[in-house]
Protein backbone atom coordinates (compact mmCIF):
# COMPACT_ATOMS: atom_id res chain seq x y z
CA UNK A 1 0.00 0.00 0.00
CA UNK A 2 2.83 2.35 0.84
CA UNK A 3 4.45 1.58 -2.52
CA UNK A 4 1.23 2.53 -4.30
CA UNK A 5 1.06 5.79 -2.36
CA UNK A 6 4.62 6.57 -3.31
CA UNK A 7 3.76 6.04 -6.96
CA UNK A 8 0.75 8.36 -6.69
CA UNK A 9 2.83 10.95 -4.91
CA UNK A 10 5.56 10.62 -7.56
CA UNK A 11 3.16 11.31 -10.44
CA UNK A 12 0.58 13.66 -8.94
CA UNK A 13 2.26 15.57 -6.11
CA UNK A 14 3.80 18.82 -7.40
CA UNK A 15 7.51 19.31 -6.87
CA UNK A 16 8.42 22.30 -4.78
CA UNK A 17 9.19 25.39 -6.76
CA UNK A 18 8.28 29.00 -7.43
CA UNK A 19 4.97 29.41 -9.33
CA UNK A 20 6.15 32.84 -10.46
CA UNK A 21 8.63 31.11 -12.77
CA UNK A 22 5.79 29.14 -14.39
CA UNK A 23 3.76 32.32 -14.88
CA UNK A 24 6.77 34.12 -16.36
CA UNK A 25 7.36 31.39 -18.93
CA UNK A 26 3.65 31.26 -19.82
CA UNK A 27 3.61 35.01 -20.40
CA UNK A 28 6.80 35.04 -22.51
CA UNK A 29 5.73 31.99 -24.52
CA UNK A 30 2.30 33.49 -25.21
CA UNK A 31 3.97 36.69 -26.36
CA UNK A 32 6.23 34.64 -28.65
CA UNK A 33 3.18 32.97 -30.18
CA UNK A 34 1.12 36.13 -30.71
CA UNK A 35 3.63 38.96 -31.28
CA UNK A 36 4.97 37.77 -34.68
CA UNK A 37 1.52 38.34 -36.18
CA UNK A 38 1.68 42.01 -35.20
CA UNK A 39 5.10 42.36 -36.81
CA UNK A 40 3.85 40.58 -39.95
CA UNK A 41 1.00 43.07 -40.24
CA UNK A 42 3.55 45.84 -40.43
CA UNK A 43 6.36 44.17 -42.41
CA UNK A 44 4.44 41.88 -44.79
CA UNK A 45 1.09 43.65 -45.13
CA UNK A 46 -0.95 40.83 -43.59
CA UNK A 47 -4.24 41.48 -41.79
CA UNK A 48 -4.17 39.32 -38.68
CA UNK A 49 -6.60 40.45 -35.98
CA UNK A 50 -5.91 39.67 -32.31
CA UNK A 51 -8.36 37.27 -30.65
CA UNK A 52 -8.41 37.73 -26.85
CA UNK A 53 -10.11 34.38 -26.25
CA UNK A 54 -7.48 32.50 -28.29
CA UNK A 55 -4.72 34.44 -26.53
CA UNK A 56 -6.16 33.33 -23.18
CA UNK A 57 -6.26 29.74 -24.46
CA UNK A 58 -2.60 29.94 -25.50
CA UNK A 59 -1.64 31.36 -22.11
CA UNK A 60 -3.43 28.48 -20.33
CA UNK A 61 -1.72 25.96 -22.62
CA UNK A 62 1.72 27.47 -22.01
CA UNK A 63 1.07 27.53 -18.26
CA UNK A 64 0.26 23.80 -18.28
CA UNK A 65 3.34 23.22 -20.45
CA UNK A 66 5.55 24.98 -17.89
CA UNK A 67 4.73 22.23 -15.35
CA UNK A 68 6.10 19.51 -17.67
CA UNK A 69 9.59 18.07 -17.81
CA UNK A 70 12.25 19.91 -19.77
CA UNK A 71 12.63 17.58 -22.77
CA UNK A 72 8.90 17.56 -23.46
CA UNK A 73 8.76 21.38 -23.28
CA UNK A 74 11.63 21.73 -25.75
CA UNK A 75 9.93 19.24 -28.08
CA UNK A 76 6.69 21.26 -28.09
CA UNK A 77 8.56 24.54 -28.65
CA UNK A 78 10.49 22.99 -31.57
CA UNK A 79 7.24 21.72 -33.10
CA UNK A 80 5.63 25.15 -32.86
CA UNK A 81 8.75 26.83 -34.27
CA UNK A 82 8.80 24.47 -37.28
CA UNK A 83 5.17 25.24 -38.10
CA UNK A 84 5.72 28.96 -37.64
CA UNK A 85 8.74 28.96 -39.96
CA UNK A 86 6.63 27.49 -42.75
CA UNK A 87 3.58 29.61 -42.01
CA UNK A 88 5.23 33.00 -41.56
CA UNK A 89 7.50 32.61 -44.59
CA UNK A 90 4.48 31.69 -46.69
CA UNK A 91 2.52 34.66 -45.35
CA UNK A 92 5.44 37.00 -45.96
CA UNK A 93 5.58 35.93 -49.60
CA UNK A 94 1.92 35.46 -50.54
CA UNK A 95 0.18 37.67 -47.97
CA UNK A 96 -2.23 34.96 -46.81
CA UNK A 97 -1.91 31.83 -44.62
CA UNK A 98 -0.86 28.46 -45.96
CA UNK A 99 -3.38 25.64 -46.57
CA UNK A 100 -2.97 21.86 -46.54
CA UNK A 101 -3.07 21.87 -50.34
CA UNK A 102 -0.31 24.49 -50.43
CA UNK A 103 1.91 22.21 -48.33
CA UNK A 104 1.38 19.42 -50.87
CA UNK A 105 2.38 21.80 -53.67
CA UNK A 106 5.49 22.82 -51.72
CA UNK A 107 6.51 19.16 -51.48
CA UNK A 108 5.93 18.69 -55.23
CA UNK A 109 7.43 21.99 -56.39
CA UNK A 110 10.48 22.42 -54.14
CA UNK A 111 12.54 24.28 -56.76
CA UNK A 112 9.95 26.96 -57.35
CA UNK A 113 9.40 27.47 -53.63
CA UNK A 114 13.10 27.82 -52.82
CA UNK A 115 13.67 30.25 -55.69
CA UNK A 116 10.66 32.28 -54.60
CA UNK A 117 11.92 32.41 -51.02
CA UNK A 118 15.32 33.55 -52.29
CA UNK A 119 13.94 36.29 -54.54
CA UNK A 120 11.36 37.72 -52.19
CA UNK A 121 12.49 39.83 -49.25
CA UNK A 122 11.40 37.58 -46.38
CA UNK A 123 14.66 37.96 -44.47
CA UNK A 124 12.89 39.29 -41.37
CA UNK A 125 10.95 36.06 -40.70
CA UNK A 126 13.75 33.93 -39.27
CA UNK A 127 15.17 36.66 -36.98
CA UNK A 128 11.61 37.26 -35.81
CA UNK A 129 11.12 33.61 -34.86
CA UNK A 130 14.57 33.27 -33.29
CA UNK A 131 14.03 36.40 -31.21
CA UNK A 132 10.65 35.51 -29.73
CA UNK A 133 10.87 31.74 -29.41
CA UNK A 134 14.55 31.84 -28.49
CA UNK A 135 13.65 34.16 -25.63
CA UNK A 136 10.88 31.81 -24.49
CA UNK A 137 13.23 28.80 -24.54
CA UNK A 138 15.91 30.75 -22.68
CA UNK A 139 13.46 31.91 -19.99
CA UNK A 140 12.31 28.33 -19.51
CA UNK A 141 15.92 27.08 -19.36
CA UNK A 142 17.04 29.50 -16.64
CA UNK A 143 13.83 29.11 -14.62
CA UNK A 144 13.16 25.38 -15.02
CA UNK A 145 15.10 24.43 -11.91
CA UNK A 146 13.03 26.75 -9.74
CA UNK A 147 9.61 26.30 -11.38
CA UNK A 148 6.92 23.92 -10.14
CA UNK A 149 6.88 20.50 -11.86
CA UNK A 150 3.99 18.04 -12.05
CA UNK A 151 4.84 14.80 -13.85
CA UNK A 152 1.35 13.95 -15.11
CA UNK A 153 0.79 17.39 -16.59
CA UNK A 154 2.19 16.32 -19.94
CA UNK A 155 -0.93 14.13 -20.36
CA UNK A 156 -3.12 17.21 -20.16
CA UNK A 157 -0.90 18.99 -22.70
CA UNK A 158 -1.02 15.98 -25.04
CA UNK A 159 -4.81 15.93 -24.75
CA UNK A 160 -5.05 19.58 -25.80
CA UNK A 161 -2.57 19.04 -28.63
CA UNK A 162 -4.49 16.00 -29.92
CA UNK A 163 -7.90 17.70 -30.05
CA UNK A 164 -7.69 19.12 -33.59
CA UNK A 165 -5.62 16.25 -35.03
CA UNK A 166 -8.23 13.78 -33.76
CA UNK A 167 -11.02 15.71 -35.47
CA UNK A 168 -9.02 15.73 -38.68
CA UNK A 169 -8.40 11.97 -38.42
CA UNK A 170 -11.97 11.03 -37.43
CA UNK A 171 -13.48 13.30 -40.13
CA UNK A 172 -16.11 14.62 -37.72
CA UNK A 173 -15.64 17.98 -39.44
CA UNK A 174 -15.31 18.78 -43.13
CA UNK A 175 -12.36 20.42 -44.82
CA UNK A 176 -14.02 23.82 -44.37
CA UNK A 177 -13.48 23.47 -40.61
CA UNK A 178 -9.69 23.32 -41.09
CA UNK A 179 -9.34 26.08 -43.66
CA UNK A 180 -7.14 28.95 -42.44
CA UNK A 181 -8.46 32.48 -42.21
CA UNK A 182 -6.43 35.52 -43.30
CA UNK A 183 -7.39 37.43 -40.14
CA UNK A 184 -6.82 34.58 -37.68
CA UNK A 185 -3.62 34.26 -35.62
CA UNK A 186 -0.93 32.26 -37.41
CA UNK A 187 -0.66 29.71 -34.58
CA UNK A 188 -4.40 29.03 -34.83
CA UNK A 189 -4.11 28.52 -38.57
CA UNK A 190 -1.15 26.21 -37.98
CA UNK A 191 -3.17 23.94 -35.70
CA UNK A 192 -5.94 23.59 -38.31
CA UNK A 193 -3.78 23.34 -41.42
CA UNK A 194 -1.14 20.92 -40.20
CA UNK A 195 -3.70 18.71 -38.44
CA UNK A 196 -5.57 18.25 -41.70
CA UNK A 197 -2.38 17.87 -43.71
CA UNK A 198 -0.87 15.11 -41.57
CA UNK A 199 -3.99 13.02 -41.00
CA UNK A 200 -5.81 13.45 -44.31
CA UNK A 201 -3.01 13.87 -46.83
CA UNK A 202 -0.19 11.85 -45.26
CA UNK A 203 -1.89 9.37 -42.93
CA UNK A 204 -4.97 8.53 -45.00
CA UNK A 205 -3.64 9.71 -48.36
CA UNK A 206 -7.02 11.30 -48.95
CA UNK A 207 -7.05 13.23 -52.21
CA UNK A 208 -10.82 13.58 -52.43
CA UNK A 209 -10.66 17.07 -50.98
CA UNK A 210 -8.13 18.27 -53.60
CA UNK A 211 -9.26 20.32 -56.55
CA UNK A 212 -10.19 18.12 -59.49
CA UNK A 213 -9.85 19.14 -63.12
CA UNK A 214 -11.75 17.88 -66.18
CA UNK A 215 -9.77 15.58 -68.51
CA UNK A 216 -7.89 17.16 -71.40
CA UNK A 217 -8.26 16.36 -75.08
CA UNK A 218 -6.35 18.16 -77.83
CA UNK A 219 -7.96 18.71 -81.23
CA UNK A 220 -5.58 19.35 -84.18
CA UNK A 221 -6.15 22.62 -86.04
CA UNK A 222 -5.15 23.22 -89.64
CA UNK A 223 -2.46 25.86 -90.25
CA UNK A 224 -0.92 27.45 -93.34
CA UNK A 225 2.30 28.36 -91.54
CA UNK A 226 5.47 26.64 -92.72
CA UNK A 227 7.58 27.67 -89.73
CA UNK A 228 6.86 28.86 -86.23
CA UNK A 229 9.56 30.96 -84.57
CA UNK A 230 9.31 31.01 -80.78
CA UNK A 231 11.60 33.39 -78.90
CA UNK A 232 11.80 32.59 -75.21
CA UNK A 233 13.60 35.14 -73.02
CA UNK A 234 15.01 34.81 -69.54
CA UNK A 235 13.62 37.42 -67.10
CA UNK A 236 11.93 39.22 -70.01
CA UNK A 237 9.52 42.02 -69.13
CA UNK A 238 6.96 43.08 -71.75
CA UNK A 239 6.79 46.66 -70.45
CA UNK A 240 10.43 47.09 -71.46
CA UNK A 241 9.81 46.05 -75.08
CA UNK A 242 9.11 48.63 -77.84
CA UNK A 243 6.39 46.52 -79.45
CA UNK A 244 4.35 47.00 -76.24
CA UNK A 245 4.77 50.77 -76.07
CA UNK A 246 8.18 51.14 -74.41
CA UNK A 247 9.86 54.38 -75.57
CA UNK A 248 13.35 52.86 -75.98
CA UNK A 249 14.13 50.47 -78.83
CA UNK A 250 15.51 47.69 -76.65
CA UNK A 251 14.94 45.02 -79.34
CA UNK A 252 16.11 46.56 -82.66
CA UNK A 253 16.58 43.28 -84.56
CA UNK A 254 13.26 41.82 -83.44
CA UNK A 255 11.52 45.11 -84.26
CA UNK A 256 12.89 45.02 -87.81
CA UNK A 257 11.80 41.40 -88.25
CA UNK A 258 8.28 42.23 -87.11
CA UNK A 259 8.10 45.18 -89.51
CA UNK A 260 8.89 42.82 -92.40
CA UNK A 261 6.28 40.28 -91.24
CA UNK A 262 2.92 42.05 -90.71
CA UNK A 263 1.19 38.68 -90.33
CA UNK A 264 3.22 37.91 -87.20
CA UNK A 265 1.52 38.07 -83.83
CA UNK A 266 3.14 38.87 -80.52
CA UNK A 267 1.55 38.55 -77.09
CA UNK A 268 2.55 39.48 -73.55
CA UNK A 269 2.29 36.56 -71.14
CA UNK A 270 2.78 36.07 -67.41
CA UNK A 271 5.30 33.48 -66.23
CA UNK A 272 3.49 30.57 -64.53
CA UNK A 273 6.29 30.02 -62.01
CA UNK A 274 9.12 31.74 -60.16
CA UNK A 275 12.05 29.50 -61.11
CA UNK A 276 13.15 28.94 -64.69
CA UNK A 277 12.89 25.16 -64.31
CA UNK A 278 9.21 25.44 -63.34
CA UNK A 279 8.03 28.28 -65.56
CA UNK A 280 9.66 26.91 -68.72
CA UNK A 281 8.12 23.47 -68.30
CA UNK A 282 4.69 25.03 -67.72
CA UNK A 283 5.12 27.43 -70.64
CA UNK A 284 5.48 24.57 -73.13
CA UNK A 285 2.15 23.10 -72.07
CA UNK A 286 -1.43 23.85 -73.02
CA UNK A 287 -2.54 23.13 -69.46
CA UNK A 288 -4.57 26.10 -68.21
CA UNK A 289 -4.37 25.36 -64.47
CA UNK A 290 -0.91 25.72 -62.83
CA UNK A 291 -1.99 23.30 -60.09
CA UNK A 292 -2.92 20.53 -62.53
CA UNK A 293 0.30 18.63 -61.85
CA UNK A 294 -1.09 15.24 -62.96
CA UNK A 295 -1.76 16.34 -66.54
CA UNK A 296 1.58 18.13 -66.75
CA UNK A 297 3.43 14.96 -65.70
CA UNK A 298 1.48 12.83 -68.19
CA UNK A 299 2.54 15.28 -70.97
CA UNK A 300 -1.07 15.46 -72.15
CA UNK A 301 -0.76 19.04 -73.31
CA UNK A 302 2.98 19.11 -73.95
CA UNK A 303 3.49 21.29 -77.03
CA UNK A 304 6.65 19.48 -78.13
CA UNK A 305 4.91 16.11 -77.95
CA UNK A 306 1.88 17.42 -79.82
CA UNK A 307 4.07 18.87 -82.56
CA UNK A 308 5.96 15.59 -82.98
CA UNK A 309 2.67 13.74 -83.41
CA UNK A 310 1.90 16.14 -86.27
CA UNK A 311 5.28 15.34 -87.85
CA UNK A 312 6.73 18.77 -87.09
CA UNK A 313 10.50 19.09 -86.87
CA UNK A 314 11.64 20.98 -83.77
CA UNK A 315 14.92 22.88 -83.74
CA UNK A 316 16.31 24.54 -80.61
CA UNK A 317 19.01 27.20 -80.55
CA UNK A 318 19.84 28.06 -76.92
CA UNK A 319 21.76 31.23 -76.19
CA UNK A 320 23.22 29.73 -73.00
CA UNK A 321 24.92 26.35 -72.35
CA UNK A 322 22.70 23.36 -72.84
CA UNK A 323 23.02 22.07 -69.27
CA UNK A 324 21.77 25.40 -67.89
CA UNK A 325 18.83 26.09 -70.20
CA UNK A 326 16.20 25.30 -67.57
CA UNK A 327 14.12 23.14 -69.92
CA UNK A 328 12.85 20.07 -68.10
CA UNK A 329 14.58 16.80 -69.03
CA UNK A 330 11.43 15.14 -70.33
CA UNK A 331 11.06 17.93 -72.90
CA UNK A 332 14.48 17.37 -74.50
CA UNK A 333 13.48 14.03 -76.01
CA UNK A 334 11.15 15.87 -78.43
CA UNK A 335 13.87 18.17 -79.83
CA UNK A 336 15.34 17.04 -83.20
CA UNK A 337 18.33 19.37 -83.46
CA UNK A 338 20.05 21.71 -81.03
CA UNK A 339 22.12 24.51 -82.57
CA UNK A 340 24.70 25.83 -80.16
CA UNK A 341 26.72 29.03 -80.48
CA UNK A 342 30.44 28.81 -79.81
Amino acid sequence: MSHFREKLRFWFAPEKGRPAKNLLFAFIATTAAIAPDLVMNYAAGTHVISEPLFTLYVFGFMLLLSFCQNRFVYFVIALVVLMQIIQLNFMAFFGHPITAGDIINIVKEKRDVFDAAYLRQTWFVMPLIILFYGTAAFIFYIGSRESVKIRWMFLAVLYLMAHKPYRAWSETKGIWYFQPGPTRPSLKNNINTFSYFFFQYLWKNNEASEISYPPYSLVPQASDSDNILLIFGESLYSRHMPMFGYERNTFPKLTRRLEKAPQATISALIAPGISTATSTALFFNSIREPGNIAEIRKLTGNLFKTAKHQYVKIISKPAIPRDKRGIAKHKKIFVDFIYRTV
